[in-house]
């Protein structure tokens, strides 16, 4: 079985910044800090499925993408989360963006036969989890309300566990097609 999501990347700018600013924070206790290399923001999570569901998937991660246009997601606020629950994460939230709230439900229509996740969609970069709650994070002066990610493609991810953390394989990229 094959854990696997739909990221969108983060590029080299706003990841600098967001890992200076984590890394700049006291410690917040118990907490473990996202790598930049992992930074990302879900644009739909799959879940475990079979190895032989793998071309089907790509197959309508690819329709879904060809059918999608490209957009921006703008920088809106780095705040404790998850929302509406123990705080338990740091996250880096972009601002509503109706192109992306189409592309996560396009995507969850076409995998519902492989994925029943219908989670509230909030673009955002987990920075941060701890298993305790969190209470306050300081501030990022490095960190400007407004930066922004020119999204052209998403990203089929495989996520597996390793010694230390979690480990992201890209596993097919695909452009938005308009």
């Amino acid at each position: 079985m094959q854990k696997l999501f739909i990221s969108i990347d983060v590029n080299d700018n706003i990841a600098g910044s967001l890992d200076d600013c984590v890394r700049g924070l006291p410690d917040l206790g118990e907490m473990r800090i996202v790598p930049a290399e992992n930074y990302h923001i879900t644009a739909h999570f799959i879940g475990y499925v079979s190895e032989e569901t793998l071309t089907a998937i790509q197959n309508s991660v690819g329709q879904v993408a060809l059918r999608s246009r490209s957009f921006v997601l703008r920088l809106k606020e780095i705040t404790l989360a998850p929302p509406d629950r123990t705080k338990t994460m740091l996250w880096a939230i972009f601002e509503e963006s109706e192109a992306f709230v189409e592309l996560s439900d396009n995507l969850q229509k076409a995998l519902r036969k492989f994925s029943e996740n219908t989670k509230e969609r909030i673009p955002h970069i987990t920075l941060v989890r701890s298993r305790k709650p969190l209470r306050s994070i300081g501030h990022c002066p490095n960190i400007k309300r407004g930066d922004q990610i020119y999204v052209n493609q998403i990203t089929l991810m495989e996520s597996m566990e390793v010694q230390g953390g979690v480990y992201y394989k890209p596993l097919a990229h695909f452009s938005l097609g308009q």
